[in-house]
């Protein structure tokens, strides 16, 4: 969904296309077009996600051993929300990640960062809970997947190699989760059980990325116009949307042992 606005006319009121210009403005980052620019709706989304995300993993550490809230900050920046800007333009284009000079991108995570600061944990009971978290997970996912796209786009123009575009791909999108994986689990522990957690993952993202190189940006060879006419950029990042949200239905839940309705049912067979 891509919103198209001009600057107002001499009357500051209305655009040339007859809509009203500020309500224009702001549907312009209400989107998941983000080949040109980075949408608030999903720099917001990311930061919000990515700090609720390693506060729920930091929860299951020991109290003595839970970091502080500098380190929180930190890492939930570099490891949670912007991994695959910090490694995929360190390592494979060798220029300096947006992440630090981006004008939105660090303002919005201090915002982020200075609300967890509210009385009673009120930002986090609200956003943490079941809906609000699969909304900001669904746009984190959203950002995630368009920036793979943005830098298969980048991988192609620049070397025009089929294997660098695909390890782009799949560094851009599982490059934060394996290493938040190893980080956690250690290294023996994460070696054992990586191919358990991230072969569907793999395969899955894989496709994804596979459909838009082929299907898109080899058909187009950095045609803007014709990425746009295929539609794919948004509608790909939309199918990993719909897959993840198949996590948050009460079956998936139940059959993953994530329900608490799994939980109450055990519970009662043991005292039975």
């Amino acid at each position: 969904m891509t919103w198209q606005y001009d600057s107002p006319n001499h009357n500051g009121a209305m655009l040339s296309t007859g809509t009203f210009w500020p309500v224009a403005a702001l549907m312009a980052h209400v989107t998941t077009e983000a080949r040109t620019s980075y949408p608030l709706l999903l720099c917001w989304g990311n930061a919000i996600w990515a700090m609720l995300a390693f506060r729920k993993d930091k929860v299951m550490l020991p109290g003595g051993e839970r970091p502080g809230y500098i380190v929180n900050l930190l890492i939930s920046f570099i490891f949670y929300g912007m991994f695959a800007n910090f490694s995929v333009n360190l390592l494979c284009f060798g220029r300096a990640p947006s992440a630090l000079y981006d004008a939105k991108i660090i303002p919005v995570f201090l915002v982020v960062t200075l609300a967890l600061l509210i009385p009673f944990n009120l930002f986090e009971r609200v956003w943490g809970s079941t809906i609000p978290f699969f909304i900001v997970d669904t746009l984190g996912l959203l950002d995630a997947t368009t920036t793979m796209f943005n830098n298969m786009e980048a991988a192609h123009a620049a070397h025009k190699q089929h294997h660098f575009t695909m390890l782009v791909a799949l560094m851009t999108y599982l490059g934060g989760g394996i290493t938040r994986h190893f980080i956690a689990q250690g290294f023996v522990k994460g070696c054992a059980t990586l191919e358990s957690k991230f072969a569907f993952e793999f395969v899955f993202i894989a496709a994804i990325a596979g459909t838009y190189y082929y299907a898109a940006i080899l058909k187009c060879d950095a045609d803007s116009k014709c990425l746009d006419a295929t539609g794919l950029y948004e509608q790909l990042a939309w199918v990993v949307a719909a897959r993840n949200a198949y996590e948050y239905l009460p079956v998936s839940r139940y059959a993953h042992g994530t329900s608490f309705v799994k939980k109450e049912m055990e519970e009662k067979a043991k005292g039975e």
